[in-house]
């Protein structure tokens, strides 16, 4: 009973403390923002009326830009043409030349072997032609294959698996057979004159339907391309 006696009179004292430092402190505050911070009193309203001054906002003018005058005008004199006045009087009247006679042209004898208009296309004679050779665009029927031969494969480029393209240009005669020939381009590496000899020896058995200009048979170029191809 003794301990719960004495710890509550020790709470008692502290409030007592406690609340003593509060109002010293509070007192303290207001002592110090009293001669701290002295109260002034407010400006009245005729004070404050002539203190205020309204301006009224003007925009700023813009500067004109400054206009170049414009250069003065070149004037330019006029060159006089003086013309010349003959002499009303000449002390000499000119000579009076005689006119030239026009040469007379002499009639051209008509010729009787002369013949107006268009030359109608000459009959050609079967056989006549072969000795011409045409190209694909001259006449109006090409050479179609009508027989192809396969080459023979080269044995050595069919053993390592090499493929080639020969393309040739063919003369082909009114009759349809190949006459003569010319490598435009040939492939195959090392093997390509293999592939090129065994192409020639094939299309010379080929058999054409020969071209036709003017209705008759005529020599004519042909384009072939021969492929070796391994299946």
């Amino acid at each position: 009973m003794n301990a719960a006696l004495f710890l509550e009179q020790k709470r008692r004292f502290d409030q007592k403390q406690i609340l003593l430092a509060a109002v010293i402190a509070l007192l303290f505050h207001l002592w110090l923002f009293y001669f701290t911070f002295p109260i002034t009193p407010a400006p009245t309203y005729e004070e404050v009326k002539h203190s205020v001054k309204i301006r009224r906002w003007r925009p700023r003018q813009r500067e004109k830009p400054k206009v170049k005058p414009p250069p003065p005008k070149k004037t330019v004199k006029k060159a006089k043409f003086i013309i010349p006045v003959p002499d009303p009087t000449p002390n000499e009247p000119e000579e009076i030349q005689p006119l030239e006679p026009e040469p007379q042209i002499e009639e051209i004898p008509p010729d009787e072997d002369f013949v107006w208009g268009i030359p109608e296309e000459p009959d050609v004679e079967v056989g006549k032609e072969e000795a011409r050779i045409y190209n694909q665009w001259e006449v109006s029927q090409q050479p179609e294959i009508v027989k192809e031969v396969t080459p023979s494969y080269p044995a050595l480029a069919q053993q390592v698996g090499k493929e080639a393209i020969v393309v040739l240009m063919l003369v082909v005669d009114a009759n349809g057979d190949v006459v003569s020939h010319q490598v435009l381009h040939a492939t195959g590496d090392k093997f390509k004159q293999q592939f090129i000899k065994e192409a020639v020896m094939a299309v010379y058995k080929y058999k054409f339907s020969p071209a036709i200009q003017a209705g008759h048979p005529v020599s004519c170029c042909a384009k072939i391309t021969v492929k070796f191809k391994l299946q």
